[in-house]
Formats: structure tokens, sequence, C-alpha cells
């Protein structure tokens, strides 16, 4: 909360990769995505979140295991 921007990275290659899908620059009011090129069949998808508050950037990041 808080946010004002954020960037997303999705890649399969390691945190804060983006092989899989990367934009740059989106406004707290979109609240979704489509990302049409999920890897299957096992493979680990990382997740960096960037966001933007108080003049600064930070991220977090996730991993999903596809079973």
């Amino acid at each position: 909360t808080g946010s004002s921007f954020y960037r997303l990275r999705l890649g399969t290659t390691g945190p804060g990769s983006s092989d899989v899908y990367n934009i740059n620059y989106f406004p707290s009011t979109i609240t979704s995505v489509q990302v049409s090129n999920i890897p299957a069949n096992g493979q680990t998808l990382y997740a960096r979140l960037f966001y933007y508050v108080n003049g600064g950037w930070s991220y977090i990041d996730y991993t999903y295991t596809e079973p």
C-alpha cells in the first residue's frame, strides 16, 4: 500500500530475471496483467515486484514452481 508505481519482472533463470515478462513502469491503478507464456513442466517461475514509495524503489521476490 502507498505505492504510486510498480515494475514487474518474471523469469526462469533466477530472482530478478525477465525472460518471461518485463514491464518497467505502470501506475498503481493497474491491478493485474496478463502473461501468456508461463513455463510448465515443473519449472520455477521467479517474480520480482518493484514498488515506488517515498522517492525510492524497493522490491519483493516471489517464486512459484508448476507441479
